[in-house]
C-alpha cells in the first residue's frame, strides 16, 4: 500500500517488494485498480529482496513489519545483505508496526548499520521510526 501511495504522489521510481506472493498479487491487483502501469518507471513490484547490485541507490525505504523480522532484515539474517545496504548515504528509512517496548532493539540494530534516529511518531502503543544513514565517510 505504502509503494503505491508513493507511487500515486509522484515517487519515481518506487520499488515494492515482498517474499509472499499472495502480497506480490494483491499489491499488482491495487496498482492496477489505482492505474498504476507496471514495469516502467512508476511502480516495480517484485517477488523477493533488493537485488545487491542496487547498493546505495535508494533515497528513501519503507518497511512496516514487526520488530523481531525487522531487526533480522537489518542485520541480513535472512539473505545475507542488511536492508540498510540499499539505502543512499544520508537516506531515510521509515520503520513502521514497531511496538514501542521493541523500539529500543530495532535502533540498536539500525545503529549497526550507521542509522540515526530522527524522528519518531507514535499512536497507541504503536511507533513508526524514521533513521538516517550517516554519510560515508
Amino acid at each position: 500500500v505504502r509503494s503505491i501511495v508513493a507511487a500515486k504522489l509522484g515517487a519515481r521510481p518506487v520499488w515494492a517488494t515482498d517474499i509472499d506472493s499472495l502480497a506480490i498479487q494483491a499489491a499488482r491487483e491495487n496498482a492496477a485498480r489505482n492505474e498504476l502501469g507496471l514495469g516502467n518507471d512508476a511502480l516495480r513490484i517484485e517477488q523477493g529482496s533488493i537485488p545487491e547490485e542496487q547498493t546505495g541507490s535508494f533515497k528513501v525505504i519503507a518497511s512496516n513489519i514487526l520488530a523481531e523480522v525487522l531487526v533480522g532484515l537489518l542485520d541480513g539474517t535472512y539473505d545475507n545483505v542488511s536492508l540498510a545496504e540499499p539505502l543512499a548515504p544520508g537516506g531515510l528509512m521509515i520503520l513502521s508496526g514497531i511496538l514501542e517496548q521493541k523500539s529500543e532493539m530495532v535502533l540498536s540494530a539500525a545503529a549497526r548499520h550507521g542509522l540515526k534516529e530522527v524522528e519518531r511518531r507514535q499512536e497507541a502503543d504503536w511507533l513508526a521510526l524514521v533513521v538516517r544513514k550517516e554519510h560515508a565517510r
